[in-house]
């Protein structure tokens, strides 16, 4: 019946949402931040050719939901099979909290060809980094939603779900 109605009377839920999927707001790049952050990558790869792609790894390693948490041991493989068959350096992001769980994954890997930036980038840093690189990889956490308010690709990983969790 709400249907039939015109469309000044229409309920919002009833009205059609226009498609907005290419209508993002994207947050610019901002100079300050870009040149920090290329200031640190710098300092971290030496030899940082235009034609090496950035991949950025976000392994979430807090304990929020463990459950849904891809495991260690299968970012430690991604990160070898990157290495050993891209042109890449590979990037690990993440809080302060997450900094050792990610120096031990750097740890698993070739070090001249990853860096952790964990605890080290502010937002308006990460946002920049992330207009910077080629790839993002990451849990299913902040950096999947921060990363819409860029053109930056992303894989999102999410672990098994549990409607009675986290659904209805």
């Amino acid at each position: 019946e709400a249907l039939g109605e015109s469309s000044s009377r229409q309920p919002a839920v009833r009205r059609v949402i226009d498609d907005v999927r290419n209508q993002r707001l994207l947050v610019p790049s901002k100079q300050a931040a870009a040149l920090a952050v290329s200031d640190r990558l710098a300092e971290h790869f030496r030899q940082l050719s235009p034609q090496t792609k950035i991949i950025l790894v976000n392994a979430n390693a807090s304990d929020l939901i463990p459950l849904r948490r891809w495991p260690m041991e299968n970012f430690v493989e991604l990160g070898r099979l990157l290495i050993a068959n891209l042109d890449c350096i590979v990037v690990l992001t993440g809080s302060r909290s997450e900094r050792d769980s990610a120096e031990t994954l750097r740890a698993s890997l070739d070090r001249d060809r990853v860096a952790n930036f964990a605890g080290e980038t502010s937002l308006v840093e990460l946002i920049e980094l992330y207009h910077m690189s080629d790839l993002l990889i990451t849990n299913d956490s902040g950096p999947a939603h921060f990363v819409g308010f860029t053109n930056l690709p992303s894989i999102v990983l999410n672990g098994p779900e549990t409607p009675k969790i986290f659904g209805s």
